[in-house]
């Protein structure tokens, strides 16, 4: 992908993480762990999910990372499957 932010080594496409608020609904909360707004596209998403992956697995970060990436596990499924309704 040409235009592939993490491969390209340019600016990642979302914010600072900011952990889920519990007065929003569980889809926007996904979305905010992935940090990626709730319009953004498949490839997206799919981006935003592999790069946070790679920072926060716990072979890269330690035990401390395992509960981030339980998180991005979590938002991924529902949010990684095209076909399925948000």
């Amino acid at each position: 992908m040409p235009n592939d932010p993490v491969r390209s080594g340019g600016r990642l496409p979302f914010k600072p993480w900011v952990p889920p608020s519990t007065g929003s609904g569980v889809v926007d909360d996904l979305y905010r762990v992935l940090q990626v707004d709730a319009s953004a596209d498949s490839a997206t998403i799919r981006v935003a999910y592999r790069a946070l992956a790679a920072v926060c697995h716990p072979d890269h970060a330690g035990a401390a990372g395992e509960p981030r990436m339980r998180e991005l596990n979590a938002a991924w499924e529902v949010l990684g499957d095209p076909e399925a309704p948000r």
